[in-house]
């Protein structure tokens, strides 16, 4: 066996004498003996697709041969020139062209003469003999050969690409596939192959199969490990879940987990959509997701579990022994869709109008010109969905801005919807400007990447407020006044008692922005000030305090001074102040000072702040890696459906749902 020339081992490592490991799954091959047969077996057996590129070693000794067989291109050439050129060609130099026309090795090609520097050569000394012998002007034969390819240029031509590189672009195609939501049969489309060959000739592209069954498994085993690399050091994590439908009537379980890791930035991985075919039980789904923790290695991590408000699901992080927080987005869409039902009437004719435009592409165009003559912007209307309010409210504000045009435009095409009335346009006006701030917080409280469970308290204080104000003003329409009091009441029952729940209530005093401001009454912020003073109390830190900074003192005159019975009673008093040696007393000092500290600018990465004073404030740095990484809403998992919607769709139906968790898994969690 010749280790250097066998193409099995562009796909296998050696492991030792006698294993070798696949470099698509983790399985070990044995080739004791020397033979690769084993070895070859295992690649067509498992990997169908993969090319063992032998084909490209006969290509090569294929073209070798031929050009040892055919006569030679300066051979071609003068033989037909001596037919009516009196100068004939020499041995020599016949056994010059033919030293020349060797093929040369891929590394050496430029730095060899070729062929046309060669023949050129020798029509140069024939056009001065020529000149000599008679005084009739020779037409020089080189610009006529300078126009042929060259050797070189067709030898460079044929070298097939190298197998490092034909693997980079193996998997930026795989990575362009499972980005970008394309069929894994893009790779056999005519177009595609031709693109791909403009780019890089010489480049084998893959199958359909190569790509699904080798290509896709091997990025997933590569992503799978850099999460698995991301998530093993972290102190705490909060995971978020939900259920999802697919068109094939499948049913999906996402699975995201939240952490911040050792450089202090607030992170984000999917653990995997998984497909779930029991029944939707406490007790089924109480055994999934533990299952699944404990799969990644994250049990008696998890600071909390962020849902919907469903009792199954509820219960379920229960029965795990998990804190749950409701999704705030969540609760905002069950009130915000409970009062939009004392407006749903004129809803209702909005949406009429909106249907009709979307159908008629005559009163469509009629509209574009009309908004064009009147020099607005060209701007659609928006249809809402009946799952999620705030497409309603966009529905509203974008009929609102082109009112003048819609309204023209049904007097020309459909009167009979031109039924809105004027306190009615009044009506939903108001509605507008109700709803204005609840979109407002919904983007804001949905975002993954910025601390947001901190501010639940705040935002439920604004929405409160802004309702009431809205309640009892005087010019307030009995419609809209009854839409805001079902709003209203919605949110008191879900978050009345919202600072009564220790994590919201831990999260907000070690948040540098808020601290107790964030709070409601100070009543309320001494209550959750008692309860992580206990807490602090019960963190134990190494004996390697660096909350002075590190020392530059000799060691062992440090050791000198502190042992020695001159300074005994002195650093022992000191340190019974500072709590050095109490961890009861550290702890309440700890809060005190940072609590002491001014509040940082709201617009500023609480995470940031707390990188360059982590070591100063060591116990507390321990709750914000346990309560801050948690997200306010279960918008994380709602997102993972978003992208397996695009997966799987009425084209791509018949995915296996193993392949569908792949895809979603490495398309979420690639970088």
């Amino acid at each position: 066996m010749n280790r250097k020339r066998s193409s099995v081992w562009n796909h296998l490592s050696i492991k030792s004498n006698t294993i070798a490991k696949c470099g698509y799954c983790p399985q070990e091959v044995s080739y004791s003996g020397g033979s690769t047969g084993n070895l070859i077996r295992h690649l067509k057996t498992k990997h169908i697709g993969v090319h063992l590129n032998r084909q490209l070693r006969e290509q090569r000794d294929n073209v070798v041969l031929a050009q040892e067989n055919e006569p030679t291109a300066e051979e071609k050439l003068l033989a037909q020139e001596n037919e009516d050129d009196p100068i004939a060609v020499t041995p020599s130099n016949a056994e010059n062209a033919k030293n020349i026309d060797d093929v040369p090795s891929s590394s050496n090609v430029q730095n060899q003469p070729t062929l046309l520097n060669y023949i050129s050569s020798v029509a140069t000394q024939r056009t001065a003999t020529v000149s000599s012998a008679s005084s009739m002007p020779v037409v020089s034969t080189v610009t006529s050969l300078s126009s042929q390819t060259s050797m070189s240029s067709y030898i460079i031509a044929s070298k097939p690409i190298s197998i490092s590189k034909s693997k980079a672009i193996d998997q930026q195609i795989t990575r362009f596939i499972v980005n970008h939501f394309h069929p894994f049969s893009l790779v056999e489309q005519v177009e595609f192959r031709k693109l791909i060959k403009m780019l890089v000739p010489n480049y084998t592209v893959p199958t359909r199969k190569t790509v699904a069954n080798s290509l896709l498994m091997q990025m997933y085993e590569s992503v799978y490990q850099k999460v698995k690399l991301d998530v093993q050091n972290v102190s705490a994590v909060s995971i978020t879940t939900d259920a999802w439908t697919s068109t094939n009537n499948q049913s999906f379980m996402s699975v995201t987990v939240h952490f911040i890791n050792s450089d202090t930035q607030l992170c984000s991985r999917l653990l995997g959509c998984f497909s779930f075919t029991e029944r939707h039980t406490s007790d089924e789904l109480s055994k999934f997701l533990l299952s699944v923790v404990n799969d990644w290695g994250l049990e008696n991590m998890v600071a909390a579990a962020v849902t919907d408000n469903a009792a199954n699901i509820k219960s379920a992080i229960k029965n795990n022994g998990w804190r749950h927080i409701s999704c705030f987005a969540h609760v905002l869409n069950i009130a915000v869709q409970k009062g939009l039902e004392s407006v749903h009437p004129i809803i209702a004719k909005v949406k009429g109008i909106v249907e009709y435009f979307k159908r008629s592409t005559l009163a469509l165009n009629k509209l574009k010109n009309l908004l064009q003559q009147m020099r607005c912007e060209q701007l659609k209307l928006i249809q809402d969905c009946k799952t999620r309010w705030n497409s309603t409210f966009h529905m509203i504000q974008r009929i609102l801005k082109v009112k003048d045009s819609v309204l023209a435009t049904l007097a020309v095409t459909n009167n009979e919807l031109n039924n809105i009335t004027s306190q009615e346009w009044q009506l939903l006006s108001q509605c507008c400007n109700v709803l204005s701030i609840f979109n407002d917080v919904t983007e804001e409280v949905s975002a993954e990447k910025i601390v947001t469970i901190s501010k639940v308290v705040l935002y439920y204080g604004f929405l409160d407020e802004h309702l009431t104000s809205n309640i009892y003003k005087n010019d307030t329409l009995h419609e809209v006044e009854k839409m805001a009091t079902e709003i209203q009441n919605v949110l008191r029952a879900y978050f009345g008692n919202l600072e009564d729940k220790d994590v919201v209530a831990q999260s907000i005093i070690p948040d540098p922005r808020f601290k107790k401001q964030g709070f409601s009454s100070d009543s309320k912020f001494l209550v959750a000030k008692t309860v992580l003073s206990r807490k602090l109390q019960s963190i134990r830190i190494g004996t390697e305090n660096t909350a002075a900074g590190p020392s530059t003192a000799n060691p062992q005159t440090a050791q000198t001074a502190t042992t020695s019975l001159l300074w005994k009673t002195f650093d022992n008093k000191v340190n019974s102040l500072i709590g050095q040696n109490n961890p009861t007393v550290a702890g309440i000092v700890e809060l005190d000072k940072y609590l002491a500290e001014t509040l940082i600018p709201r617009s500023m990465d609480p995470l940031q702040w707390w990188s360059e004073r982590k070591h100063i404030y060591p116990r507390l740095f321990e709750v914000v890696k346990r309560r801050l990484c948690i997200p306010a809403t279960s918008v994380p998992s709602e997102r993972v459906f978003s992208k397996a919607g695009q997966v799987l769709t009425d084209f791509r139906s018949r995915l296996t749902t193993d392949r569908v968790e792949k895809i979603v898994f490495v398309q979420c969690n690639l970088k």
